[in-house]
């Protein structure tokens, strides 16, 4: 089951239910508006498994539900699973996740969350 995302006045509530909160090791993210610099719909990425440690359910490239931390960078929260077409893909600046790829359940709905968060970080004086 995907995710719930809630677009909120200052931020981007997503909740995981059931047992995928329990793959994840987490029933929810907030991502204030102010954090996102870019959000895309793209294809999904598979971290090379020996290159990262991370919390969650992971055996890549069958599934991957919760954080990784590649030994270099910031930590990442990745929802998805083999048969992931096109996930939501959030590049974040002052957040405790650097990037956030997320299944929506699919391609269409992955377009969709990300024109949707586009449009709500376009400020007054870039809407002309």
């Amino acid at each position: 089951m995907p995710p719930v995302v809630e677009l909120r006045d200052d931020h981007v509530l997503i909740r995981l239910e059931g047992g995928d909160a329990l793959a994840a090791l987490r029933r929810q993210i907030v991502v204030p508006y102010s954090t996102i610099m870019s959000v895309e719909a793209a294809r999904p990425e598979w971290p090379a498994l020996w290159t990262t440690v991370g919390l969650g359910l992971r055996a890549p490239p069958l599934v991957l539900k919760g954080t990784t931390r590649p030994w270099s960078k910031r930590q990442a929260f990745w929802f998805q699973d083999k048969g992931t077409k096109r996930v939501g893909r959030f590049h974040l600046d002052g957040h405790a996740f650097a990037t956030i790829h997320l299944d929506v359940g699919g391609r269409d709905a992955a377009d969709e969350l990300a024109e949707a968060i586009a449009a709500r970080l376009v400020g007054p004086d870039d809407a002309a």
